[in-house]
């Protein structure tokens, strides 16, 4: 699966056409996220209307459950019972704008859920490797027994289709996962297929020379089969 998503992704790419760019008054320039239809075989939207409601209506229940990425110390290893990021899928973004908008006191109807919320992307916040900066940090996918180096180019599983900061979170609703959040970024569902490290690193000068410092979280599929889904969430 790997090394399909490594030959399609450009494929994919290139096949992408923003059709709308949509800025919220509270995001900054840099914070923008263009809506993507995509035009193969997935439909712009992954959700179809009984998956919205059933989205909806966990919002409406209570805080949706967090889709986490364990985190993996360096040098590897298994993962660790802290937090290194969070994932939200479609439905995990809807049910977020259902749950803020009922604390707001109005109710989130399936026609009021944007086509962007809906995406058949995945959204991952990952924590900052150091003090979070004006700068985004580096971004990588790999598999989970590679190492990353500021010494030498490492491929990357698949690249995302935008990075940015917070204002990807708050925009359906929900709160900033971590007070150190370095950034969010969105792939295409299919990269959690197989368990896979998402890796926020910097480079820093040591007396070592060069040194990547990373928040590397692991996506297992243990912690996917633990998610409650809806159609939409799976590939």
């Amino acid at each position: 699966m790997l090394r399909a998503i490594r030959v399609t992704g450009p494929v994919v790419a290139a096949l992408m056409v923003v059709v709308l760019l949509f800025e919220p008054p509270a995001l900054r320039p840099s914070d923008r996220i263009p809506t993507l239809h995509v035009f193969r075989s997935r439909p712009a939207s992954a959700l179809d209307r009984d998956a919205i409601e059933a989205a909806i209506a966990e919002g409406r229940r209570g805080q949706p459950t967090a889709y986490l990425l364990r985190r993996v110390l360096p040098g590897g290893g298994s993962a660790t019972g802290e937090a290194a990021g969070t994932v939200y899928t479609p439905s995990l973004r809807v049910a977020w704008a259902a749950h803020a908008a009922q604390r707001a006191g109005w109710v989130l109807e399936p026609e009021d859920v944007p086509t962007w919320m809906t995406a058949p992307l995945l959204y991952v916040a990952l924590r900052a490797p150091l003090e979070p900066g004006d700068e985004l940090p580096r971004l990588a996918v790999v598999p989970t027994d590679a190492t990353i180096s500021c010494r030498v180019a490492h491929p990357t599983v698949v690249r995302p289709l935008w990075r940015s900061a917070a204002g990807a979170i708050t925009r359906f609703g929900a709160p900033p996962p971590f007070p150190d959040l370095g950034l969010v970024a969105a792939f295409p569902l299919e990269v959690v297929d197989e368990d896979v490290d998402f890796v926020a690193y910097r480079c820093v000068e040591t007396a070592e020379g060069m040194t990547a410092v990373e928040m590397r979280g692991r996506a297992t599929q243990a912690e996917r089969a633990r998610q409650p889904r809806t159609k939409g969430d799976s590939p």
